[in-house]
């Protein structure tokens, strides 16, 4: 059992070989990139904005700024990529239901009980 013309695990020399320019080029249209990247720039400048009119050193900020920018980056692109993981299930779950006659339910809260209320 070898792996043939498979890039070894862990060789980031391998990865980074790999990478072509069109990688970039079609992760551009991306919604989850257009999303993320807007959330964490203007998380970035809001973090270090607000270190730098607390009288922080500059480098700090910027420190703080970027870290911001990047952990935002991370969390705004994962939770993204989930709600669409979502969608697209949900979306063939319905898919199912239209090709089967099913009767619809709901995947969300269930319904809430208006009979409490006495007009």
């Amino acid at each position: 059992m070898s792996e043939q013309n498979g890039p070894q695990e862990g060789s980031i020399v391998q990865a980074f070989k790999s990478l072509r320019k069109d990688d970039f080029v079609h992760m551009l249209h991306h919604p989850c990139f257009k999303e993320s990247t807007i959330t964490s720039v203007l998380c970035g400048i809001g973090v270090g904005c607000i270190h730098l009119f607390m009288k922080a050193p500059r480098s700090k900020a910027l420190n703080w700024g970027f870290g911001t920018y990047f952990g935002m980056s991370l969390v705004s692109w994962e939770g993204c990529n989930y709600r669409k993981q979502l969608e697209t299930q949900n979306f063939n779950i319905q898919i199912q239901e239209a090709a089967q006659g099913l009767p619809k339910h709901r995947t969300s809260r269930p319904a809430e009980n208006n009979d409490s209320e006495d007009a």
